[in-house]
């Protein structure tokens, strides 16, 4: 297993992700799923990488979702596989159990919070006051220049630029904000 996850977002992922083809043992558990198995660890005071012990797993007898859980859990080749293909794409992975997850999003979304994150670059920034910047993808010249110059402001003032890259306004506000190290 690669070294650029927790043992706990090893677990989140096992439980949680579909992993394109690989480990089809049972369907992901849905965030709300997901959400009712923290609050029962939570309970007992476990973490989610103690679902690996075989302790736990015998407690899990009573659990509606036992045997799935078990079925998902059992796909940790296929993680590591998975993680591996991702790590070397540059993709990090956060789950909700890693002290690195975003604080704010745990405050304003608390058991609502996607169990997994992942990126691609400084994943620092999900700590930092963001701005989003979207708009339209057919935008005119004027509207672009002015995307760009938002994007550099709001980078350069030290707060995170958040888009959803498509052409136009986002790409255009994304792009600028990574010219000035944002």
């Amino acid at each position: 297993m690669s070294a650029t996850i927790t043992p706990d977002t090893r677990a989140v992922l096992a439980l949680c992700a579909h992993l394109g083809g690989l480990g089809h043992a049972a369907n992901p558990l849905s965030n709300k799923e997901y959400q009712a198995l923290a609050c029962w660890l939570r309970e007992r005071g476990l973490r989610p990488a103690d679902l690996f012990c075989t302790e736990v797993q015998e407690q899990l007898r009573d659990h509606p979702l036992g045997d799935r859980i078990r079925a998902l859990l059992d796909r940790h080749n296929a993680v590591a596989i998975a993680v591996e293909a991702w790590t070397q794409r540059g993709v990090w992975i956060l789950s909700r159990a890693d002290a690195a997850y975003p604080l704010g999003w745990r405050r304003r979304l608390r058991d609502k919070a996607p169990p997994l994150l992942f990126g691609v670059g400084n994943r620092d920034l999900l700590q930092a006051q963001a701005v989003a910047i979207v708009g339209s993808r057919e935008a005119d010249g004027e509207a672009l220049a002015f995307a760009g110059a938002l994007g550099r402001d709001v980078a350069t003032s030290g707060r995170a630029v958040v888009s959803g890259a498509a052409k136009g306004v986002d790409h255009a506000a994304m792009t600028a904000a990574l010219g000035v190290g944002g």
